[in-house]
């Protein structure tokens, strides 16, 4: 019997892995210029609860890897701008790539 329950829990685990997909974008200034060190959040358009928080590169770019299907937003702040989001965007069977979110 414990076996049975071990391989189910395995076969859940595995369609978890199957329907997360990884999420990307770029923060960046009015100029349009990449902003290194710009603290990230996905938030869940439901409830507006942190899903992941991430840092962006020297770039200005992010990547959240492993996200549920569902609807997300992406928040941005950094120190001197005012704190910027993105549309709506799905999560589902293909990873996404979020157009630049820009601050002020």
């Amino acid at each position: 019997m414990k076996i049975i329950y071990l391989l189910a829990g395995m076969l859940l685990m595995c369609n978890a892995a199957v329907f997360s997909q990884s999420v990307t974008g770029q923060i960046k200034d009015e100029e349009g210029k990449g902003l290194p060190g710009a603290s990230v959040a996905i938030k869940k358009t439901s409830d507006s609860s942190i899903v992941k928080l991430a840092v962006s590169s020297s770039s200005g770019r992010f990547t959240f890897t492993q996200i549920p299907s569902g609807k997300y937003f992406i928040n941005t702040s950094f120190v001197g701008y005012i704190d910027g989001h993105s549309s709506s965007f799905e999560v589902g069977t293909s990873s996404v790539d979020v157009p630049a979110v820009v601050l002020a």
